[in-house]
């Protein structure tokens, strides 16, 4: 049977299969088909697609999205299209912490906002910031010089323990682990002296209960600590990796954990002799990556996970690769790394590597389950960027530099996947090897083309969570007056695709050579939505995709609210050449597209800045009652 002669239910369900690219190439064949792709189903696959977004994983218990897919795919455009109306991120919403806030810990997931500020029994606060934007519509079309502050109502998740970090799983499992310290006294050598237990701790975010799914909900990681380390901790999927560093010890070493957070079992356990780690950032549910500080490099770990004839699990932790970052001139060294991609991967996430790791999937009914959008659409986290953030110190000039490198998740996992067929091909391959001398090694100038990013980053701040699916969001001062600028990138292909073709002006800016857009930002707007619709300034009541000023004083701040104006975009496609003074070979390659959206403000500008999928959080501090 032709496909042609096929009806048309049965062959929109074969485009629903079809990926972005192959759909736009089918429908050159035949006007049938093109006329199938404008139908709202095959519209909505490629709009997820196109935007870098997909539908939530389902678990038994998690309710059904009972809205049509019109309905799902009008909400998906008109919350892009809030995005590319730069006008709307001067509305705000003002929130008060409440206390002496510290922001020593915090995290911003499934529109949760959470804090902590370590001290012992003092626990956790958080709000639902996107059951905020739903609730206060009506404060989004008023005056920029009156938007009052909301008294919201933020919760407590007590936890009785001396707090290092924590990390959240909550649309997966609704999973919070946390990683705590306890002094105790310990007879050394006929004298008393003080230790430290270092445990994680697996809890229902919900309800504060062990997780009904952890065999074991607390786990000790070393009881002989003698100071309170620095924790870092990721969960995904199956695993949690708890990076320990101990900064203020005699001698400096750091050890990093890897368990499979269900069975309580301990994957991987290894100590460094010198500072070498910083952080780490899941690329899939077996993969991740750690910036490495004394080697210059981006290394690779792989969980692998197999079967014996007996059908018996193993689970082992193979080095898989070393990416060397440009060379670095003699007078600089990098003195921390840290790194970030939102949103996670999740066990239901495609991993690259399925060959060799078992896809998870959900079991068992859900306490409650954390959405990040009414009709339950998220950013996609095997397309999302994920940022490195090396500080660079001058021994000579005793000063410091900011640098950030930009890398979609996809691009290392390919990098990934390429080196492990290479080495199952090799029969001298040792799958459980982490020995460096066995590593496969790759050159900078072997794997950055076209695939990376270099920004200075003229005002490195506290907040890490400046990224959310493909967007990325940073303060900066303007080149010529250096006034206060937030700077919103996005590095979404079809976005930078659809700028180019949006049928406006285009020039070079004569300042860096970068091609440069003026976009008009009109105030109303009404007009109809081509394929490129997300660049029309439309009005949109929502409230979502705008500014949220969260507030770090008590009570009523006196401080006004920040005023912003935005009237221009570039489109960043050339490959550019970045400062050669930090590397030994001069400029390095700079050539990951985006397109990069320039809010201007004024002296109140923000002292902080984070994001979520759906909004930019602004964090102004003020003077304390």
């Amino acid at each position: 049977m032709q496909l042609s002669n096929l009806p048309d239910e049965t062959l929109q369900q074969i485009l629903l299969f079809l990926s972005l690219k192959d759909l736009l190439s089918v429908c050159a064949t035949n006007k049938r088909i093109r006329k199938l792709y404008y139908e709202a189903p095959v519209q909505y696959k490629a709009e997820l697609e196109a935007t870098g977004h997909q539908e939530m994983p389902t678990v038994p218990g998690d309710s059904i999205d009972s809205s049509s897919v019109q309905q799902r795919l009008s909400y998906l455009r008109n919350r892009e299209a809030r995005w590319h109306k730069p006008a709307l991120l001067k509305r705000a919403v003002g929130l008060t912490m409440p206390g002496n806030v510290s922001f020593s810990l915090y995290d911003i997931t499934a529109g949760i906002f959470i804090y902590g500020d370590g001290e012992s029994g003092s626990g956790l606060k958080y709000l639902n910031i996107e059951e905020i934007s739903r609730d206060s519509g009506s404060t989004t079309d008023i005056s920029e010089h009156d938007i009052p502050m909301l008294s919201v109502a933020w919760q407590d998740f007590p936890f009785p323990g001396d707090l290092l970090d924590f990390g959240m799983a909550l649309v997966e499992h609704d999973l919070i682990a946390l990683v705590s310290s306890e002094k105790r006294g310990v007879e050394i050598q006929g004298s008393q002296s003080r230790v430290q237990d270092i445990r994680v701790h697996f809890l229902t975010f919900s309800t504060g209960q062990p997780h009904a799914k952890a065999n074991e909900p607390v786990i000790k990681l070393t009881d002989k600590s003698p100071i309170r380390p620095i924790a870092v901790l990721e969960i995904v999927g199956n695993y949690a990796v708890i990076l320990l560093k101990y900064p203020h010890a005699r001698k400096e070493i750091e050890e990093l954990f890897i368990f499979n957070w269900k069975s309580g079992h301990q994957v991987e356990r290894q100590t460094y002799s010198q500072p070498t780690y910083g952080a780490l950032s899941f690329i899939t549910p077996s993969l991740f990556v750690m910036p490495n500080r004394i080697q210059n490099s981006l290394d690779l770990f792989h969980i692998l996970v197999s079967r014996d004839v007996n059908n018996n699990v193993s689970e082992q932790v193979c080095y898989l690769r070393r990416l060397c970052l440009p060379e670095l001139a003699d007078e600089w060294q990098i003195t921390s790394a840290e790194c970030r991609g939102d949103p996670n991967p999740m066990g239901s996430t495609p991993d690259c590597l399925s060959s060799t790791y078992p896809q998870a999937t959900g079991s068992g009914a859900q306490t409650k389950k954390w959405n990040t959008s009414v009709h339950k659409i998220m950013a996609n986290p095997a397309v999302a960027i994920i940022t490195f953030n090396l500080v660079l110190f001058n021994a000579d000039t005793f000063s410091f530099a900011s640098l950030n490198l930009v890398v979609h998740r996809s691009a290392l996992a390919r990098l990934a996947l390429d080196t492990l067929e290479i080495f199952e091909k090799s029969s001298a391959f040792d799958r459980s090897s982490t020995d460096v001398h066995k590593v496969h090694i790759t050159k900078w100038e072997y794997w950055c083309q076209g695939i990376v990013r270099w920004h200075l980053v003229n005002d490195p701040n506290e907040w890490i969570t400046t990224t959310a699916g493909q967007r990325q969001v940073l303060r900066s001062e303007a080149k010529d007056t250096l006034e206060p600028i937030i700077i919103l990138r996005d590095y979404n292909p079809y976005t930078v695709r659809r700028a180019k073709c949006a049928g406006k002006a285009v020039h070079v800016d004569s300042r860096d050579g970068i091609p440069f857009c003026d976009w008009e930002i009109e105030d109303e707007g009404d007009g109809d939505e081509d394929e490129g619709g997300e660049h029309e300034a439309r009005d949109d009541d929502g409230g979502d995709g705008g500014l949220k000023d969260v507030n770090t004083g008590e009570g009523t701040p006196t401080c006004a609210v920040p005023k912003f104006s935005c009237r221009s975009v570039r489109v960043r496609d050339m490959r550019t050449d970045f400062h050669s003074v930090y590397f030994k070979k001069g400029a390095v390659q700079s050539d990951l597209p985006c397109v990069e959206y320039i809010i201007k403000g004024d002296s109140n500008m923000y002292s902080g800045l984070s994001l979520d999928d759906e909004r930019i959080i602004g964090y102004l501090v003020s003077a304390k009652r």
